[in-house]
């Protein structure tokens, strides 16, 4: 666990079965427990102001903005605006409400209940970003700063709704950086590139093949390069097949959907095309096929269900090559059907 925080300041209890220092007066923790439990409702926010400030709706589209980050990043990432008055007491820090907090709201993904928690008081002016998991390792306190600092420019000119909605930005933008740099990196497959703030771009130079677990000969890779120019320019679409030894902390639609989105594929406006993953990690191997655009729209769940089996055969068998090929010969036999 770590917190990073611009200030440290007293806190008491606030929280069922959580024991600071110094306890306030039994009404007082009544009344906090009754006000959390009202705030979240049978449901689990991940965004809780305590100030009243946000509007219904605007805490309904903040948290559904926080929860889409989570599904994304497969951690989880939480707000709590307090307003100081409530909890005040004599020998405890913004850290350890935090902690607190978010141990008995039930946040955490995983095992190890993976996470970040922005904490700002808006009495005090303090703030600070609590984490737990694999992103206390993760988050550096460069980037926890940056993401703080998107809250709090944000807070004069856009009001709290706009001071959340920048955080969220940038603690994604931070977090996406960081995965991509380090996890990524140790996963052994090819580094995805990163520009910021993130722009789709075409690469039309970059390769289509990205051979990176080593698994085709040069000849192979030649050829399957070469098959795939041409269906690029007969069918307008791009197609991209990319080879890991793992894929770290993210899951193979995860990292086949960046890594697309990260080197500049897809042809045209709308960036069409498509890629075939395959990891060889024996404890996580696997393969996946992302689309995109017009490929999104031309291939549904029986189409990829088809890709799947032609190819699964020649995977089990560890005959690569042919298992690439006839993933080419499937896409080509699914675009001539919708054109014909």
């Amino acid at each position: 666990m770590d917190f990073y925080g611009t200030t440290k300041y007293i806190i008491s209890d606030n929280i069922p079965d959580y024991q600071p220092a110094q306890l306030q007066t039994d009404a007082d923790e009544d009344r906090l427990a009754a006000r959390i439990a009202a705030e979240y409702g049978d449901g689990k926010y991940r965004i809780s102001d305590w100030t009243d400030t946000l509007s219904d709706a605007e805490r309904d589209e903040l948290d559904e903005m926080l929860c889409r980050t989570v599904e994304e990043y497969y951690c989880d990432f939480a707000v709590i605006i307090t307003d100081g008055s409530d909890f005040l007491g004599e020998d405890e820090t913004l850290a350890d409400f935090a902690e607190a907090f978010y141990d008995n709201s039930g946040y955490g993904v995983g095992a190890d209940r993976d996470g970040t928690m922005l904490i700002a008081d808006s009495e005090l002016g303090a703030y600070g970003i609590y984490t737990e998991g694999s992103m206390t390792e993760l988050l550096t306190e460069e980037a926890a700063s940056t993401a703080c600092d998107a809250f709090d420019a944000a807070l004069l000119d856009r009001g709290l709704y706009g001071a959340v909605e920048a955080y969220i930005g940038a603690i994604s933008l931070e977090v996406e950086k960081l995965m991509s740099a380090q996890t990524r990196e140790a996963a052994g497959g090819p580094v995805i590139k990163y520009t910021e703030p993130f722009v789709a771009y075409h690469d039309y130079d970059a390769p289509r093949v990205v051979d990176g677990a080593d698994l085709f000969t040069d000849a192979e890779e030649g050829a399957l390069a070469g098959r795939i120019a041409e269906m690029g320019e007969k069918w307008g679409s791009d197609f991209v097949i990319v080879t890991v030894n793992d894929t770290g902390s993210l899951s193979h639609m995860e990292y086949a959907d960046d890594f697309y989105d990260y080197n500049g594929y897809g042809l045209g406006p709308d960036y069409d095309g498509m890629l075939l993953l395959i990891c060889t990690n024996p404890e996580h191997r696997g393969w996946w096929i992302s689309t995109f655009a017009e490929c999104f729209d031309r291939f549904g769940e029986r189409d990829i269900d088809g890709l799947g089996s032609a190819i699964k055969p020649y995977l089990s068998d560890g005959d690569y090559f042919r298992a690439a090929e006839a993933y080419l010969d499937g896409v080509e036999n699914v675009f001539g059907q919708s054109t014909a």
